[in-house]
C-alpha cells in the first residue's frame, strides 16, 4: 500500500484519534463541514470506506483499521525523518567537503577549519587542495573557494573577500644575479628578471605600473617556466628561480624572514576576488554557512 501524506491523510488520523468530526474541527481548528469533506475526499480517492459513521458514534471498517495502522507508520517515519532534519540543522555532523585553492589555504581556510571542528566536533572536513575549478556535483563538494571573475552558473555566490596580490623576488636571487636591492622599484631592471608564470597568465606578461609623473606605463616579461599552482610558483620564488605574481596571503613567511621581497612595488594590480560557492540555494546546511563566515573573518583578519 502506498501512502502520500496529504492532509487529507492527517485529518483522517486525527478524526480517528478524537473519537468524531467534531471533536478533530476543534483540534485542528478547522470547520466541521471541511474535515468532513477530506474524509469523502480521501475515501473517494482510495475507493474504500474507512469510517462508519453515524450521528453518535464512529467506527473504523477493516479495511479503515489497515489503513490507519500505515498511517501512523508513515506519520511516524515523517516525523523522524524531521527529527533527524532538525538535529542536523542544529548540531551538524558528517562529511564537508572543501575545495579551495593554494593561495587561500594557511592564512585563511586552515583556521577556518579549525573553528569548525571546535564547534561541531561530528562534523569530518574533507578538503581538495586545487587550483583549478573542480565541478561541484560530481565531485559532491559542499563549498568551493574560487579567485577571480566566475562565469554564471546556478551555484549561490558570496563575496568574502579581496586577495592583494604582488610581484616577489628572493634576496638570493637578486645577489646571485647581481641585481642591485636599491633597484627593485627600477623598471629597466626589474623588466630583466626571469618571469616564473601561472598557466592562467598567457605569454607575453604585460604589467602596468605608475611612473613619478602619475601616468601608467607597462612592462613585458618573457616567461622562463609555467606552471600550473601557486604553490609551485611560491616554491620557485623562495628558492631563487626568479620573480612571480602572487597573492601576498601566501608569501607573509617569507617576508617575516626576510626571504623575499615586492619588485615594482608601484605595480598597478587589482586584488583579486575571493568567493565561496555552494550547490545549496538559499537553504544551505549549518556546518556550510559557518565555514563561509569563519573563512570570511580570517580573510579580515588578514
Amino acid at each position: 500500500m502506498s501512502i502520500t501524506i496529504t492532509p487529507q491523510v492527517r485529518v483522517f488520523v486525527a478524526v480517528v484519534e478524537a473519537g468524531s468530526i467534531t471533536a478533530a474541527a476543534e483540534k485542528l481548528a478547522l470547520a466541521k463541514s471541511s474535515v468532513s469533506q477530506s474524509l469523502k475526499d480521501l475515501e473517494n480517492s482510495l475507493g474504500a470506506r474507512l469510517l462508519n459513521r453515524t450521528t453518535r458514534q464512529q467506527s473504523l471498517t477493516r479495511t479503515g483499521s489497515k489503513y490507519y495502522q500505515a498511517c501512523l507508520k508513515i506519520l511516524s517515519m515523517a516525523k523522524e525523518a524531521e527529527e533527524e532534519i532538525s538535529n542536523a540543522l542544529e548540531a551538524p555532523a558528517g562529511d564537508l567537503i572543501i575545495t579551495a585553492p593554494f593561495s587561500t589555504v594557511c592564512r585563511a581556510v586552515v583556521p577556518a577549519l579549525k573553528n569548525i571542528r571546535e564547534h561541531y566536533p561530528e562534523v569530518m572536513p574533507r578538503l581538495l587542495i586545487d587550483d583549478s575549478r573542480l565541478d561541484l556535483i560530481s565531485n559532491k563538494i559542499d563549498v568551493a573557494i574560487r579567485l577571480g571573475e566566475l562565469p554564471d552558473s546556478n551555484y549561490r555566490t558570496q563575496t568574502v573577500g579581496y586577495l592583494p596580490t604582488s610581484l616577489w623576488v628572493s634576496l638570493d636571487y637578486l645577489d646571485y644575479y647581481g641585481f642591485s636591492r636599491d633597484g627593485l622599484g627600477d623598471p629597466a631592471q626589474v623588466a630583466e628578471y626571469r618571469y616564473i608564470a601561472q598557466n592562467w597568465q598567457g605569454n607575453p606578461i604585460q604589467h602596468s605600473y605608475r611612473k613619478e609623473d602619475g601616468n601608467l606605463a607597462s612592462l613585458v616579461f618573457d616567461t622562463c617556466v609555467y606552471c600550473n599552482t601557486a604553490a609551485v610558483a611560491r616554491s620557485l620564488v623562495k628558492d631563487g628561480f626568479g620573480m612571480a605574481l602572487l597573492p601576498d596571503l601566501v608569501m607573509t613567511e617569507f617576508v617575516e624572514s626576510e626571504e623575499v621581497v615586492r619588485a615594482l612595488p608601484q605595480l598597478e594590480q587589482a586584488p583579486v576576488r575571493i568567493s565561496a560557492i555552494h550547490p545549496y540555494g538559499d537553504k544551505a546546511p549549518l556546518a556550510v554557512r559557518r565555514f563561509i563566515e569563519a573563512f570570511r573573518s580570517e580573510l579580515k583578519e588578514e
